[in-house]
């Protein structure tokens, strides 16, 4: 499914299932706490996730491993069993990415990922305090391009595990 082929994203175009929830919204927007993955471009390992309480309202996201391989923030033990996680490992990282006019660049906000538990599917903004993980960093294009050559090559679609 395109980004683009459900623009006004409403309960009626997703399973609850798939719903994300966002019990505190995300920064600055408390009130978007009702989310869906969507699948882009089927060659590119970015994923949309958009709004389900905001139509029109959605942004590219992926994980942390295509900004640089050790990226990933450390999960809380306390916030992986807030999100009703036994183990951290329950928990997917994403990266929020904004991809610039005629997608010349690729940048993610590493101090602010998104955590999404498997299996209840309830997520949160955590905000990182670590001085090497940036709000703004390129993606490493090297390992974005790798990862796009082997989907094309064996055409699977991105996997991120929400």
């Amino acid at each position: 499914m395109s980004a683009h082929s459900c623009p006004k994203a409403t309960d009626a175009c997703c399973s609850p299932r798939d719903v994300i929830t966002l019990p505190d919204g995300l920064v600055g927007l408390p009130h978007l706490r009702r989310w869906i993955l969507l699948d882009m471009d089927r060659d590119l390992p970015l994923q949309w996730l958009q709004s389900l309480d905001e139509a029109g309202f959605g942004f590219p996201v992926t994980t942390p491993e295509y900004y640089h391989p050790h990226c990933a923030p450390a999960i809380p033990v306390e916030l992986a069993a807030g999100l009703g996680a036994g183990v951290a490992g329950e928990v997917v990282v994403l990266i929020v990415t904004t991809v610039l006019p005629g997608g010349a660049r690729l940048i993610g906000n590493l101090a602010a990922p998104l955590l999404v538990h498997t299996g209840s599917r309830l997520g949160v903004q955590h905000i990182v305090e670590d001085e090497d993980l940036p709000l703004r960093q390129e993606i490493d294009y090297v390992r974005f391009e790798r990862a796009a050559s082997l989907r094309r090559e064996v055409g699977q679609r991105q996997e991120i595990g929400v």
